[in-house]
């Protein structure tokens, strides 16, 4: 209740601090129907203008090209995918369509990835036809995408009847094969009950180069992506966050990390120098 209260009292000073500056505030949405109930109906989101809050139920809606199912408050990412030929353009295309800004689903979308760079290593032209391999792993692919349709994250990190917070922590877990790298973040979040609630915040993956990379040079290019990580959730979250712990499965990077007797390389520098 407090928090509807919250909500509605922000409304109200955006319209007003946006008024200001010449700027008309409009299309709200929100996942309390109490807090959708204070905006007027002209200035609601389309999704919820016109239906009967009292005995309808929220509908889904769209937030920053994720779906945003109001009633259940998780997120959904949004799938349709093209009729698009079996050629190196079509993959493009294809890949391009399903949008996961905060990666939840890195493991499936880094698979079609893996795919066109194989097609690139092959020097084709772009409207060639797939080899009969690749074929067969996009197709297999294509089959999983509708599967998608079913994923959800829960939008909140904090869940219902969470008690007060005393202590946020960020877990970092980065890894490297031959083929890519990847680091996936979550957050560890305590109450005052001793209640914890691990949620899933963020995942990235980058491709290894066409040109052979060791696998060591990768496992370092997966710290530097995961300090990228860190830097970039500490400047958005809004939870105030104790401590950061970073985690990886080879030696050799802490070795490169802490290692202050020797001047390294210039790859080797800038991997370690962020962290």
């Amino acid at each position: 209740m407090r928090c509807e209260d919250e909500a509605k009292l922000y409304v109200q000073e955006l319209q007003e601090a946006l008024k200001n500056g010449g700027f008309h505030l409009t299309k709200w949405m929100s996942n309390s129907k109490r807090v959708v109930t204070g905006v007027p109906q002209q200035e609601r989101s389309p999704g919820v203008k016109n239906i009967d809050l009292t005995r309808d139920e929220l509908p889904m809606d769209r937030a920053l090209g994720v779906l945003w199912n109001l009633k259940d408050d998780n997120l959904k990412i949004s799938v349709t995918p093209p009729d698009k030929p079996l050629t190196k353009r079509g993959i493009l295309s294809t890949m391009s369509s399903v949008f996961d800004p905060l990666g939840f689903i890195t493991p499936f979308t880094v698979r079609a990835t893996m795919i066109f760079q194989d097609e690139v290593r092959r020097k084709e032209g772009w409207d060639e036809q797939l080899s009969e391999e690749n074929v067969k792993r996009w197709t297999s692919w294509l089959t999983e995408l509708e599967d998608i349709k079913e994923f959800y994250m829960n939008r909140c990190l904090l869940p219902r009847r969470f008690g007060r917070l005393i202590n946020a922590q960020l877990h970092h877990f980065c890894d490297a094969s031959a083929k890519a790298y990847a680091v996936v973040t979550y957050v560890r979040l305590q109450d005052d009950s001793g209640f914890t609630q691990c949620s899933l915040v963020m995942a990235r993956s980058r491709l290894a180069p066409i040109k052979a990379t060791s696998i060591p040079r990768l496992e370092l290019c997966a710290a530097v992506l995961t300090a990228g990580a860190e830097a970039k959730i500490r400047k958005e979250i809004s939870l105030e966050i104790r401590n950061s712990v970073f985690c990886t499965d080879r030696m050799i990077v802490l070795h490169y990390i802490r290692n202050t007797s020797r001047r390294f390389h210039t790859f080797a520098a800038s991997s370690s120098g962020v962290m």
